[in-house]
């Protein structure tokens, strides 16, 4: 590429996957899969494992196919993708990724949902909340606002939202207080 050797995105996960620790190679396999409706993934589950399967018994092959059943196309971040890992070990159900509510004012999409419980789970980043000021005085205090009014309609649609950010994913348990106190589906206790 412009003159320079480099690997596929499906090396480059398989590489990543297998010489970093455990939460760090799930958020890059997500980040790799991620499709959203304005672009397709940087490569699939498929072609990770070709190349996981190519190195053979390399370091940290193992505990990179480990991951892999796991992976997922719906983390929109890093955090999403964490979030979604610490459920797994928690023993929460898999929840839909990106699910699309809709109602007068129009499209939703939410980080997490599970249908039996009719639960929201929003995992908040916090540069929306603390962006530059857009010129009118309005910047992070018109994200905040806009924000609870997008929780205010899906709660309007019978839903239940809980809400946490990627430093309540610092403290595990913590994180599992939340999704349990919200009522968050188990497979396991």
């Amino acid at each position: 590429m412009d003159g320079m050797t480099v690997t596929s995105p499906a090396r480059t996960a398989a590489d990543a996957a297998r010489t970093v620790g455990r939460e760090t190679a799930f958020e890059l396999l997500c980040t790799a899969l991620f499709a959203s409706s304005a672009r397709d993934p940087r490569t699939s589950i498929a072609a990770v494992q070709h190349e996981l399967d190519a190195l053979g018994s390399a370091r940290g092959v193992r505990a990179a196919r480990a991951l892999l059943p796991l992976a997922t196309t719906g983390c929109e971040s890093p955090a999403e993708a964490r979030s979604l890992l610490h459920m797994f070990d928690l023993g929460y159900a898999r929840p839909q990724q990106q699910a699309d509510f809709r109602d007068r004012e129009g499209r939703m999409l939410v980080d997490f949902f599970w249908p039996e419980a009719g639960l929201v789970g929003e995992c908040d980043g916090l540069v929306k909340y603390l962006s530059v000021d857009r010129g009118d005085g309005r910047g992070a205090a018109r994200a905040v606002i806009d924000e609870k009014l997008r929780e205010d309609r899906l709660r309007a649609l019978g839903l239940r939202v809980v809400r946490w950010t990627p430093a309540t994913l610092q403290d595990r348990g913590a994180f599992d207080r939340l999704l349990a106190t919200a009522g968050t589906p188990r497979l396991r206790g």
